[in-house]
């Protein structure tokens, strides 16, 4: 039974990191351009769309794509 506990906790300790690392969201920089990052944004980028992030990349593109924003060049 230990031994089923001790993996249960291994198993949650190593799956919620990855799970907490899934969230994109659709940022718009100081020079009026938008993009989707990965990783939380920092206080100098200002979110659009759903504050709290995106579950999928392709549900923020595709939320960027209905935002009326500039596309970053290149």
């Amino acid at each position: 039974m230990k031994k089923y506990l001790i993996a249960s906790l291994i198993l949650a300790a190593t799956t919620v990191p990855s799970l907490a690392a899934a969230q994109h969201f659709v940022v718009e920089d100081t020079e009026k351009y938008c993009s989707v990052i990965d990783a939380a944004p920092s206080k100098d980028l200002k979110v659009l769309g759903q504050r709290q992030g995106y579950g999928s990349r392709a549900q923020a593109e595709t939320a960027l794509k209905s935002l009326n924003c500039k596309a970053l060049p290149g």
